[in-house]
């Protein structure tokens, strides 16, 4: 089996430092693999000796991922050869080595993806991917690197610097599922071997914060007497419209359409998943439907929200009134009362979690919802009532309850 060594080269000035390489040595052949890489004997005997990465300084850092990337690799390859046929030679692994997607620019197949989601009308995702790209830009410098660099190493030491930030744990999880999507894609392409670097670093939903308000504060926003501040009143019928449509993203509502109501049933596709929606229009959608019809006249859509006729991109309106929508739901809140956190995406969760406390089964929930396994609505219940579970216990207890006598 052959086997691989980290070598430097020195250079005749000192100051220079050395260049770094991988000595490959197979059936008494020896050859070399000469990087770009050029650190000082003091670096090189720390990444010899395997200091952890948070204790070199960034610069340091990526050299060390990129060692430790291309040595797996090379790791890899030579298992594959014994694997497949013992007549193989250390040119045959510098070639595969070489051949190997392991270079290719993270950064530039991230961009190739949004650009791709931008194409086609995923602009909330492509943006999503923008942000996590940036926030992974800024850890590494601004320094672009080859996909193979991504090790669980790298990503660990990515989240302690999020961390180091005070950045709220669902906010990591968030850079880390969308940074973790686009090495699996590259996997899915052959351009980097599966290593699983995202397996020790959080990626769910830290319940921190209570998103799902209670029915009887549906009803508080419903009958609260907005009829002197219309902005804030269009904010809390958008709010209550979402909540009748079972939790209908301020997105789709933005972008609804005319045409999407017929025979008393909206129906769109979900621009988060392209899934088709249909909903039985209720009076109490109707009503603020109408409520608005006079603003919207000559308007394509539902709403007052978008102005097709604007010079603006649609996608730009949309994000800006969403922006100001979640402003105005944060003063409506102050206004009923409602001490919990009000935004567009409240509505929702309080959907699925007001249908759970009907006793509305969970498959009916997620398929309300739109979603594509109960997992996923499982995460929407998660900020369930303690109340609720408290008196479903009593219940189930009640009998030993009336019997206790120590």
């Amino acid at each position: 089996m052959a086997t691989v060594k980290l070598k430097i080269r020195k250079s005749r000035i000192e100051s220079r430092g050395g260049i770094i390489y991988y000595q490959i040595t197979h059936r008494q052949r020896v050859k070399h693999i000469t990087t770009t890489m050029r650190v000082c004997l003091k670096d090189f005997e720390k990444i010899q000796d395997n200091t952890e990465l948070h204790d070199m300084e960034p610069s340091l850092r990526i050299v060390k991922s990129k060692v430790d990337s291309d040595l797996h690799l090379l790791n890899v390859i030579i298992k594959g050869c014994d694997q497949r046929s013992k007549d193989y030679t250390v040119s045959d692994i510098i070639d595969s080595f070489h051949s190997k997607a392991n270079h290719i620019s993270f950064f530039s197949f991230m961009e190739r993806i949004i650009k791709g989601l931008h194409n086609r009308g995923k602009m909330g995702t492509a943006t999503n991917y923008s942000c996590a790209m940036r926030s992974f830009s800024n850890f590494l410098l601004g320094e672009d690197i080859s996909i193979s660099l991504v090790t669980e190493a790298l990503i660990l030491n990515y989240n302690d610097w999020l961390e180091t930030k005070k950045i709220e744990k669902n906010s990591i999880s968030f850079y880390m599922r969308i940074l973790r999507a686009v090495y699996n894609r590259a996997v899915v392409e052959n351009l980097v071997v599966q290593t699983f670097p995202f397996a020790h670093v959080f990626t769910g939903i830290d319940q921190t914060r209570k998103l799902a308000i209670e029915e009887e504060c549906i009803f508080k926003l419903m009958t609260l007497d907005l009829s002197k501040t219309p902005g804030l009143a269009f904010s809390r019928d958008l709010f209550i419209f979402s909540y009748s449509t079972r939790g209908m993203a301020f997105v789709d509502i933005a972008f609804l359409k005319k045409e999407d109501i017929n025979n008393n049933v909206l129906t769109y596709k979900r621009r988060k998943t392209d899934q088709l929606m249909s909903v039985k229009m209720e009076p109490c959608m109707i009503k603020i439907i109408h409520k608005y019809q006079g603003l919207t006249e000559k308007s394509e859509f539902v709403f007052p929200i978008l102005n097709s006729q604007l010079q603006t991109d649609l996608y730009q309106q949309y994000h800006s009134a969403l922006t100001y929508h979640n402003r105005k739901l944060k003063k409506i809140a102050s206004l009923a009362g409602i001490s919990a956190h009000l935004s567009s995406y409240t509505a929702r969760h309080s959907w699925a979690t007001i249908a759970r406390n009907h006793n509305v089964p969970l498959s009916v929930i997620s398929k309300g919802m739109g979603h594509t396994t109960e997992n996923t609505t499982r995460i929407y219940l998660a900020s369930l009532e303690n109340t609720v579970i408290d008196d479903a216990n009593s219940l189930l207890v009640s009998n030993l309850n009336n019997l206790i006598s120590f």
